[in-house]
This record gives structure tokens, sequence and C-alpha cells, in this order.
């Protein structure tokens, strides 16, 4: 009896704990990637740029600049398009949030980018089907 009562109570609570879900637009840490896998898309960016972009903006970190990083350090990992929320019916913009991680792992981050400018502003809504995957 006691087996089954805990049987039952283990099964309620994986199903409670599966219908649970968070919000992309809610706060989140830096260095949060998307909740869903994105499908391998090529974006129409310069990698080039936007490499450089992500190098400079990630430098001016304190961690970065104690740690001994160089802006060769500086690998990024993913590009997303994102979309502002209030202006979701308009649909993207070409703001894109990247995704980056020091060449050891020991930091990792994200960058707002608009027309090929780096910034900590904060982005909206990641197009879940708009991402591309570089590291």
């Amino acid at each position: 009896m006691q087996r089954r009562l805990i049987s039952l109570a283990s099964i309620s609570l994986l199903l409670v704990a599966g219908c649970g879900g968070q919000n992309e637009t809610a706060s989140r840490p830096a260095g949060a990637e998307p909740l869903a896998a994105p499908s391998a898309v090529k974006l129409d960016l310069d990698i080039e740029r936007v490499q450089g972009a992500v190098a400079e903006k990630a430098m001016e970190r304190w961690d970065m600049r104690e740690g001994g990083y160089k802006a060769d350090d500086v690998l990024m990992v993913k590009i997303c398009e994102t979309v502002r929320t209030r202006d979701r019916e308009f649909g993207f913009d070409g703001r894109y949030v990247v995704f980056w991680k020091t060449t050891d792992g020991e930091i990792k981050a994200d960058l707002a980018l608009d027309d090929y400018e780096a910034s900590n502003k904060p982005w909206d809504e990641i197009i879940r089907d708009r991402c591309m995957t570089l590291n």
C-alpha cells in the first residue's frame, strides 16, 4: 500500500512538473539561450563584421579584461533574429541576439545586435526558427 502511494505521488509530481512552462520574454540570466532547438538557418549577415562588433563589446566587460582575455578569445555560438513584443505584427526588423562564449568556456553571455552594433540592450523575443548555430 505504501509503495503504491509513493508511486502515485511520484507520477503526479512528474505530471505537474511537465505542465510548467517558461516565457522567453521574462527575465533571463546572461547567456541564456532560447528554449527551443533552432533549425540550421543561413542569416543574411556579414559574420566577420558581427564577430568584430561582438568581440569589441565583449572586451568592455570587467571579467574579460581581468581574466586576460583578448578579442580573439570571443567565439560566437549562435545568432538569432528577434522581434519586439510590442511590434510583433510587423515581424523582424533587423535586430538580432548573439550568444557568445570565451574559447575556454569560462564566460558565456549574449549581446543585442542592431545594424552591426553590439549592445547590452535587452532583446525581446527570439524568432525560434531563425537561428544560425556557429560553434
